[in-house]
């Protein structure tokens, strides 16, 4: 991994306590600031209150949908970069995340080189 980006932040949306820590493990290593989040409410007042570069929002978190979390992201800042995450794997999933305006998708299990790509993708300049 040579991905370094020390003047990023990325919010982590996710009600599941083993993935905020494996996604948290993963992104140390770039020097990135993380910012983390178990519900969609508390995700929309971090990107009120803080300056985010990329979120990873869980499609399926316990107070709604990641769906909605993104429409209300879009309506805040629509230059946020939002990745969906989750565990369905699906291709018809992935067509719809894009159509709905995600920017990207990565599927769980999370693969360390998938993440990497797509911060690299999203981050890097």
């Amino acid at each position: 991994m040579n991905l370094n980006i020390p003047d990023k932040k990325i919010l982590i949306v996710d009600d599941d306590s083993v993935s905020v820590f494996l996604f948290t493990e993963l992104i140390e290593p770039t020097g990135a600031k993380i910012a983390t989040a178990k519900d969609g409410k508390s995700a929309i007042k971090t990107i009120k209150n803080e300056d985010i570069d990329l979120v990873l929002l869980d499609l399926k978190l316990k107070d709604c949908s990641g769906y909605s979390v993104l429409k209300k992201i879009r309506k805040l800042n629509p230059n946020i970069r939002v990745i969906a995450q989750t565990a369905y794997a699906m291709i018809e999933d992935y067509q719809k995340c894009i159509e709905a305006g995600f920017d990207d998708y990565l599927s769980k299990p999370i693969s360390s080189d998938d993440l990497y790509t797509k911060l690299t993708k999203h981050l890097e300049s």
